[in-house]
């Protein structure tokens, strides 16, 4: 198990950086860079959400097609976590249907308040060319 030196344990260390969509001043959706967090990690913290139902992830290599690699409900609305193009470094996360408009922020800041482990901030610093992400800045 990798161990982070002292340093990088203080409490300094943000979560993840976040880019917000607003559709008449409301988070509508909201996207994250994907290096540093995977679909599985995605699902656990979208089922910490009070409101969030029916997470389904896709599998990896899956022979669908799409884009979506996490489905879900917010409030009765279908949502996806969807990573454009299929091999964007981000993932988009709102709703499926453009003309659902609902309050994201709730999801938004699970993801604002989730640190990556130490291990993945690296190899997300390296991939991403950002190493200040490893010693405590915005993933």
């Amino acid at each position: 198990m990798l161990r982070e030196p002292l340093a990088l344990q203080a409490e300094e260390t943000k979560g993840m950086k976040t880019e917000k969509i607003y559709l008449n001043d409301q988070l509508y959706a909201f996207e994250i860079c994907n290096v540093y967090i995977s679909p599985k990690k995605v699902s656990e913290l979208l089922s910490s959400v009070e409101g969030v139902s029916g997470i389904k992830t896709r599998k990896a290599f899956s022979s669908q097609s799409n884009d979506i690699r996490v489905s879900f409900e917010l409030d009765s609305v279908k949502c996806c976590v969807q990573e454009p193009y299929g091999d964007s470094s981000d993932y988009w996360i709102g709703p499926v249907d453009e003309k659902d408009v609902l309050d994201m922020t709730s999801i938004n800041r699970v993801f604002e308040e989730y640190i990556p482990p130490y291990w993945r901030r690296l190899l997300g610093g390296l991939v991403m060319m950002d190493l200040r992400v490893v010693f405590g800045g915005t993933a």
